[in-house]
């Protein structure tokens, strides 16, 4: 039985610092990029199957780009999960393992980040369990991650600066 303790042991970031304050996008993508590493880290066939479960952390635009294929979750009720047991246990653990590594990448972002700046997405009556890790980067890069000027013209300075190789 795959568990999140059993997944989160595997990541290559298995822990991800708490960051106080209102998130910036620095941070987010910082955050973003270790949890990219560690769905990547996961081996699937969803996705064509070389990239792992990254297509739970980034857009299914940008997945296609990518790996040239589509990125599609399984879907299954649990009248079809059981004729999926009955049938092959494959996809059963495809979809476990799915779920199970998103909850994962869930429960290290609500840590990461103070809950305030996710709140928005929570249900009152069942908390964050309709909301993917996808969803909650997506809500801090839209409502935090925002890039000012003054951002961009630090960039260009630190682009223009010499480097030795």
């Amino acid at each position: 039985m795959t568990t999140i303790e059993a997944v989160k042991e595997n990541f290559p970031h298995p822990h991800i610092s708490s960051q106080s304050g209102m998130p910036t996008y620095e941070v987010i993508s910082a955050v973003h990029r270790k949890l990219k590493a560690n769905a990547a880290s996961v081996s699937s066939t969803l996705g064509g199957g070389t990239h792992g479960l990254l297509g739970l952390t980034i857009l299914p635009v940008t997945y296609q780009t990518i790996t040239g294929h589509a990125f599609v979750a399984p879907v299954s009720t649990q009248e079809q999960i059981g004729e999926a047991v009955r049938q092959h246990k494959e996809p059963l653990k495809i979809w476990k393992e799915y779920n199970v590594t998103d909850q994962t990448l869930k429960n290290q972002l609500l840590s990461t980040f103070d809950e305030v700046y996710l709140k928005g997405l929570r249900d009152r009556h069942v908390g964050y369990q309709n909301v993917t890790a996808r969803d909650m980067l997506q809500h801090l890069y839209t409502n935090y991650g925002v890039i000012t000027p003054a951002d961009l013209h630090e960039n260009d300075a630190r682009m223009r600066q010499s480097f030795d190789a």
